[in-house]
């Protein structure tokens, strides 16, 4: 992970663990929300430390959490921007969009 991945963590009062370098790392490689799951999966770790990892990274701002699922959270970096995510219903997969700047957005059912 790059130092800037460090000082981010020391800024936000966290230690910069190796767990924690490689958790946000994994999360800056794939530009996608990820389940815990997945994450301890690519990190070979235990689910349980990166439920811990996560819920020290959202609290301090680094990571986001979200509701995408009924049934299952998911983790992105914080990067600041404002964008939308689009969830396939007949297979689950995930976009990502910046479309617009407010929210300004009505459900159209098909």
């Amino acid at each position: 992970m790059s130092p800037s991945a460090t000082q981010r963590l020391r800024e936000h009062g966290l230690r910069a663990t190796q767990a924690r370098l490689d958790l946000l790392a994994v999360l800056e490689k794939t530009h996608k929300p990820m389940r815990p799951q997945d994450i301890a999966a690519k990190l070979d770790a235990d689910t349980a430390t990166v439920y811990r990892s996560l819920n020290a990274l959202v609290e301090s701002g680094i990571v986001r959490r979200l509701d995408l699922d009924e049934q299952a959270k998911f983790y992105e970096l914080e990067r600041g921007d404002d964008h939308h995510h689009l969830v396939c219903n007949n297979c689950q997969k995930i976009e990502e969009g910046r479309i617009c700047e407010d929210d300004a957005w009505r459900v159209a059912r098909l």
